[in-house]
């Protein structure tokens, strides 16, 4: 498996995720990463503590915080692709 840097990675998530959150979070620009890294952190942290069901922990976690990441990274790749376009279109000669 490939050395994934752990400062890339939220503080609270679960191993097995490692590489598809890396992956996402090389989508955003710098300053969203930061905030994407805490908020997943924040969101998997708050999930696997008020889940009452021992073994559905982790689970219940790493989906709420999947989730939320990946809406996430959707949001701001369409807001990326809207100032691009809106680059271009202001372009002129």
């Amino acid at each position: 498996m490939a050395y994934i840097d752990k400062r890339k990675l939220p503080s609270m998530h679960f191993d097995g995720d490692k590489a598809w959150i890396v992956e996402q979070l090389e989508l955003l620009s710098k300053q969203h990463q930061i905030q994407a890294r805490a908020a997943y952190s924040d969101i998997f942290y708050k999930t696997h503590r008020n889940e009452p069901v021992e073994y559905k922990k982790n689970n219940r976690a790493r989906r709420e915080a999947n989730i939320r990441l990946r809406n996430f990274v959707d949001k701001c790749l369409a807001t990326y692709k809207k100032q691009q376009q809106s680059n271009t279109n202001n372009f002129s000669w």
